[in-house]
């Protein structure tokens, strides 16, 4: 049996609207470009301050450090709410000022596949362990792919492709 992965995710209710906190917070990251401490970060992602802080002990998030104070550099922010939240629910949350903080080629865009229907329960299950919801999950696995990928030929076939790949580390502030 094959199911369209989209239509099953509807079917079981996987889109996720962002609370009102985190709509502050996804417009907050993303028009003020600043550094932003270890607490403060935190609470803007909803996660807890021990996790952000093994991710930076991993070397998973640079930081800046101003002799014993840290701080997070506005694109590893701004890239751990790019992970964090749907994709489409920050295009939502930013409405008219998309166009300017985000690259266009980021604009998520509705389409159908056919998986067979372990493939669809794999990713809802490995999307439920990490907390995010189908759709986010497989962007995480396909920013993967991408990032292995022929950078030169994917850009000279899609023009803006590393402008969106790299988003926001480059040009960071």
């Amino acid at each position: 049996m094959v199911y369209s992965l989209i239509d099953y995710s509807l079917m079981l209710g996987r889109t996720r609207e962002l609370s009102t906190e985190s709509r502050e917070a996804v417009r907050r990251i993303l028009t003020a470009k600043q550094t932003y401490t270890i607490p403060e970060a935190a609470i803007l992602l909803g996660i807890g301050r021990s996790a952000l802080s093994a991710k930076i002990a991993a070397g998973d998030i640079a930081v800046l450090r101003d002799g014993r104070k840290l701080s997070l550099p506005w694109a590893e922010v701004a890239h751990l709410a790019l992970r964090r939240w749907p994709l489409k629910a920050i295009f939502e949350a930013l409405e008219s000022e998309t166009s300017s903080l985000l690259p266009t080629l980021l604009r998520p865009i509705e389409f159908t596949v056919s998986l067979p229907s372990y493939q669809v329960r794999m990713l809802e299950v490995l999307a439920s362990r990490e907390q995010l919801d189908p759709s986010t999950f497989l962007q995480g696995q396909l920013l993967d792919l991408a990032s292995a990928s022929d950078h030169a030929l994917l850009e000279e076939q899609i023009p803006g492709f590393l402008e969106a790949l790299f988003f926001p580390m480059e040009g960071d502030a």
